[in-house]
């Protein structure tokens, strides 16, 4: 048994017989150590009995959320967060509720707050930071893409797996709209100017963020820290910016910082404008090219002056990557409103318009750059569902009702490859 998944019913298979839903109550889990604290409850790692699957439990007390009139809020943060199905965005697998208590049962970050990491380090080195960038910019395309602002981007807020994968979590913010918002919200040094100053706000102030944490991570703090909450909103609106002699950043970093992420125009306009609208010549000429195209171009031009300072012929790799991935970020929007929507959409993929293939030994799906997204029989087993381009690194979400894989001996495989239970207190 998977904790979490449904039977996604369509067109083709409405006659089939429906799997009822799971009605979770706090019988069903084992709860273990509290994992942290919040203003409206707390959160426990939890051992789902019958699975032994290892969740963590987010206690939300009703009396809170009566005193705070926040019964909207927290609805619409349940629907979007269940709604989204990506790898670097934490999981909510459901939730259920008692005479007192909202109980979310959310997918356990065994690494806790990247926030720690930071304090324990001090700050990261560029590649670890354009790692989590890397992770954090897809992560936000996805949810814009899905017309989500997340509005709450910190390091508090990202969590790291077993494995160090970044995860977006704490959706209490976001919200999911094609049209801009007037309602200030987040947290004072990540607040993108538009909030500052009151004016209506956009996926943007999600972008912002980026080079706020690219920033922190680097440097230990927040780039717009003050002494009073007036200075540091004065900081921001005039992008007060100025950088330490330690520790030691590229000149690369620097730059995109500066004249990228952090360039209050653009929060909202393309990147190429805010670096100076210098190209090269297979730029301009493959500007034309659909998405996955463009992309891998970009990606072997490191050395084009339209993503780099042309005085450093020799960027830091990790830099570039960040830069990259920003300004894949701006394309996608500039995609998702143009000709290009339908193509450039990767959504979910119900298993049966997949295509068995022998060779690869995955079901596949043909890809916008040429090649296959692809996924085997044993991923799909143990409850994976994201399907990968090996060239272009884009992914779609594969809708599967997982005990159509399952057999008695596969069913024992997925019990013992199960994620290793932690020790309960």
């Amino acid at each position: 048994m998977v904790l979490t998944r449904k039977s996604h019913l369509n067109s083709k298979s409405e006659e089939q017989r429906e799997t009822p839903k799971k009605q979770w109550s706090l019988k069903d889990f084992e709860i273990g150590k509290p994992l942290g604290k919040g203003k409206f409850g707390r959160v426990y790692v939890a051992r789902e009995l019958q699975s032994k699957y290892i969740v963590a439990l987010k206690v939300i007390f009703k009396e809170q959320i009566e005193k705070y009139r926040i019964h909207h809020q927290l609805r619409r943060e349940m629907e979007i967060q269940t709604s989204l199905r990506h790898p670097n965005i934490l999981r909510l697998y459901g939730w259920f509720h008692d005479d007192e208590r909202i109980f979310l049962i959310l997918e356990y970050a065994h690494c806790g707050e990247l926030y720690r990491v930071l304090r324990k380090n001090g700050h990261l080195s560029e590649q670890q930071a354009a790692t989590y960038i890397v992770s954090l910019t897809t992560a936000l395309a996805y949810c814009h893409e899905k017309h989500v602002i997340h509005r709450d981007i910190k390091p508090e807020n990202l969590l790291l797996d077993h494995e160090g994968r970044l995860k977006i979590a704490d959706f209490g913010w976001s919200v999911q709209s094609r049209s801009k918002r007037h309602t200030m919200c987040g947290t004072l040094d990540y607040l993108a100017p538009e909030m500052v100053e009151n004016k209506a706000h956009d996926y943007a102030v999600d972008n912002w963020t980026l080079g706020i944490l690219c920033y922190e991570f680097l440097y230990g703090a927040p780039p717009f820290e003050a002494e009073s909450q007036s200075d540091t909103f004065k900081r921001i609106m005039k992008v007060d910016l100025s950088f330490p002699s330690t520790p030691s950043v590229s000149t690369e970093a620097k730059d995109l910082i500066l004249r990228g992420l952090l360039k209050k125009a653009s929060a909202s306009e393309d990147l190429g404008a805010s670096l100076g609208n210098q190209e090269c010549r297979p730029c301009r000429k493959d500007k034309g090219l659909e998405l996955p195209l463009l992309k891998r171009h970009l990606f072997s031009c490191v050395r084009c002056p339209y993503l780099l300072r042309q005085q450093n012929p020799n960027p830091n790799p990790e830099t570039a990557i960040v830069i990259l991935s920003f300004w894949f970020l701006q394309l996608k929007h500039q995609f998702s409103r143009s000709n290009y929507s339908e193509t450039m959409s990767y959504d979910d993929v119900e298993i049966e318009d997949m295509e068995w293939n022998e060779e690869l030994q995955s079901y596949t799906y043909p890809c916008p750059c040429g090649d296959l997204f692809q996924i085997t029989k044993d991923e799909l087993r143990l409850g994976e569902e994201i399907a990968r381009c090996p060239s272009c690194s884009l992914y779609i979400t594969v809708i599967y009702n997982i005990e159509d894989f399952l057999d008695k001996k596969s069913n024992n495989k997925l019990e013992k490859s199960k994620q290793q239970p932690v020790a309960v207190a």
